[in-house]
Order: structure tokens, then sequence, then C-alpha cells
């Protein structure tokens, strides 16, 4: 069964890496806050497609422009907007002082529909023209927002394998040699199997796609970029500390381990080769950019001139393909392959469920318990990012946001939520209801 134990192990090592990689794919949506401007561009083809033709068709004349319509749409009421200082006009502050919605329910839309100028006549009309108007405003909204859900999700697949390649590549995440490692050596993979909290991580991602387009979450962009790289930073180190043949120690990068003072070169693979002589003189980061240079001048040679070189790259790009089948493909695989190795207990589905959904309070017993491992042993899977999501409730049902996640990314969705259960008389009401 030992093939069985190293799968499994294998399984929890790709858990991990896809749940950084959300990391990566969900700071890089925030810092170039794709959400935010694919929801303005949304509600723009919104209002030129479906609401200014359907209001001249029924005489209600509108003068504003589509930008001004998506600023009133979008204006959120909780804050003044007159009282934002001068820098939050600046380029690269705005979105830290953007009070604006980034996402509206079918309800809220058309509350906030009601305060623009196309509102505001619509207003006028007589009841039954309101009434059939607000309907298909409301039935386009949540048509156009499942249609740039797709688009989002196609888009966001693609930067989620980018994303697991650049991964790959990075940390040096051999498919082959790392199932090998696993294969010989039963209690290293014991060891790994223990180490991964699978229902902690499931938690946490659960929670993640939760939160993914929550405002308040923006907000947190400036930091975005620090906390990916620590994250990374510190998820290598802790697979490395499980003694994986993983990172820059190992072909191709094949940088020399010091022990008691003596440098050597741990993979047989790795070979002396002439370094290049380019050399940085910028200051404080020169030397950084040197070894750099040297490091990947002597991996490039490795890879593209031997045979070990090119088994190397295949393996690299098995392993990226492999990180971006996304982290609820592994899920399903480890508890699978779970239910054939002995001696592993796993919590019921079930209660999982619950609890990520709110209904039960505490957590259940985690996942993944086999013999504990030796103290020196990292905890794998908790970067900070997500770590305070872990055991939060997310709630299921109306008002949540709708779509499946794609791959390692957060739900593909750019801010239209569906309010299940919302007749259209409590449309019209809302629409009618809505003073300022």
């Amino acid at each position: 069964m030992s093939f069985l134990t190293a799968l499994l192990a294998f399984s929890a090592i790709m858990i991990v890496l896809t749940t950084l990689a959300t990391v990566v794919v969900e700071g890089l949506h925030k810092l170039m806050r794709k959400r935010a401007s694919d929801f303005e561009q949304l509600l723009t083809q919104l209002y030129k497609d479906a609401v200014e033709p359907r209001l001249a068709n029924a005489g209600v004349q509108v003068g504003a422009t589509a930008d001004q319509f998506v600023q009133d749409l979008m204006k959120n009421p909780a804050f003044d907007v007159s009282k934002k200082g001068r820098l939050a006009k600046l380029p690269l502050l705005k979105n830290l002082f953007d009070s604006s919605f980034q996402e509206l329910t079918t309800r809220q839309f058309v509350e906030q529909f009601a305060q623009t100028e196309a509102g505001r006549k619509l207003k006028g009309e007589a009841d039954d023209v309101v009434k059939d108007l607000i309907g298909k405003f409301s039935y386009e909204f949540e048509r156009y927002g499942e249609a740039a859900s797709n688009y989002f999700r196609r888009r966001a697949t693609t930067l989620s394998v980018i994303v697991a390649f650049i991964l790959a590549v990075g940390l040096n995440i051999d498919a082959f040699r790392l199932y090998g490692a696993l294969a010989e050596d039963e209690t290293l993979a014991e060891q790994v199997i223990a180490s991964v909290d699978v229902n902690q991580l499931e938690t946490a991602y659960q929670a993640r796609i939760a939160n993914a387009a929550n405002p308040d979450e923006a907000e947190k962009a400036k930091n975005e970029y620090k906390q990916v790289l620590q994250d990374i930073k510190e998820e290598s180190e802790n697979l490395r500390a499980l003694g994986l043949p993983i990172g820059f120690e190992y072909f191709p990068y094949c940088e020399a381990r010091s022990t008691n003072g003596t440098a050597e070169l741990i993979d047989p693979r790795c070979e002396e080769l002439g370094s290049t002589s380019w050399e940085s003189t910028w200051p404080l980061v020169g030397p950084l950019l040197t070894i750099g240079n040297k490091t990947l001048y002597n991996a490039r040679a490795r890879v593209f001139s031997s045979r070990a070189g090119y088994g190397w790259l295949f393996s690299v790009l098995v392993s990226g393909g492999l990180i971006g089948l996304g982290a609820p493909f592994w899920f399903k695989t480890f508890r699978f392959i779970a239910s054939f190795v002995p001696g592993i207990k796993l919590p019921d589905s079930t209660a999982a469920r619950q609890e990520r959904s709110g209904q039960v309070a505490q957590a259940q017993p985690t996942a993944a318990t086999t013999p504990s491992p030796p103290a020196a042993a990292a905890t794998l899977g908790t970067p900070s990012t997500t770590t305070g999501q872990a055991g939060a409730a997310t709630t299921a049902g109306a008002g949540t946001v709708a779509g499946t996640p794609a791959a390692v990314t957060a739900p593909a969705t750019t801010g239209t939520v569906p309010d299940l259960g919302l007749t259209e008389d409590d449309l019209v009401s809302a629409f009618t209801k809505s003073e300022r």
C-alpha cells in the first residue's frame, strides 16, 4: 500500500500548492481591480443595450450618459463622496478610498436604479409601465451578470494555469521526483499527510471564495503583493523543512548546500558549469541580481543541454498542469484515495459541509489523522491570508455569490448577485420606495 500512501501525500502537497495559487490569483485580481472594472463595464453595456433603448421605446427620454448612469448606480449611500480628500484622486490611491459598490444584488440594483436620472424619470410613468420595465431591467441585469461571469470564469482559469506553471518553475516542483521520494520513503509520506490539515484548508478555501468580491476585502489590496510573496516563501520553506526534494538546491538550479562549512551539491544530476560573468553594480539589489542571473543562467544551460534537463522540463510542466486542476479536484482526490489507505480517518463530509455553511459552530475533527509527526515537522497549508478564514462560516442560499469556482480561482462573478425568492412586485416596491 506504499504507493497509495505516497499518492495520498502527493495529493496533500497539491492541496497546499493549489491553495497557495488561489492566494496568488486573488491578490492579482485585487491589485488589478478586475472585478470592479468588469462590473463597471457590465453596467455600461447594460445601459447602452437594454436600459436606454427600452426607456426610449416607452417615451422616457434620458439625457445622462452611460458613465453618469454607472456612477449613480454604484454610488454608496452610506458615504459622502464630496468629503474625499485630494489623495483620493490620485490613481494609485483611488482604490483605497473607493466607497462605491463593487457588487449588487438584484434588489440593490433596483434601489440604486431609482437614484439615477433614468429611474427618477421612470417614476413619473404609469404603474403598468414602471412594473413592466423594472421587471425587464432586473431580468437583464441578472442575464448580463451570468454572461459576464462566464467570461470572467474563462479568463480566471487561464490566469490560474499561468500562476500554476510559474509556481511549479519558481518553487522547482518536479512532480516525478516528488512522487518518487514519497514512494521510496513511506515515513516521509506519512509525515506529510499528518502535517496537512485538509479540513482547515478546505474551510479557508471556501471562506476565501465567499469573500472574494467583498468590498472590505478589496480595500486591503495595497498589502496583497507583500502578503502573497510572504505566503509563497513560508509555504515553500515548510515543504522543504519536511525533507521534500523541492527548491533551488535541486536540479536544474543546483544551489550548493552548506554542511559543516562545506558546500556540496546534493542532486546527482547537477554538474559544474561555467558561470556568466555578468554582474550588477546597482546599490542594494545588485548582489541579488548577480546571484539570480548566474543561477538562472546555469539552470538554462542544464535544462537545454541534457536528457535530464528535458525530463525536468516535462515534469515541471506536468506539475503546473496538476496544480492548475484546482483545489476542489485535489480535495476530492485526497478523500477518495484516503478511503483505501488503512489508518487514515477523515471527518464526515456532511459534517464538513455543514461547518462551512454555518450550520454548526464548532469545527469537526481534522482531516488526515495519522501518527503524529516529529516535533520538527512543519505545519502546511495555513498561509496568513487564509488562516484568518479558517473555521469562518460561509452562508449558503439567497444573497450569496453564485457560480462554481474555476480552477484555483475565486468564484467567477463580476458583481451581480441574484436575490432568490423576490417577486416582481417586491422589486417594484423597492424601486418606488427608494427616495433620497
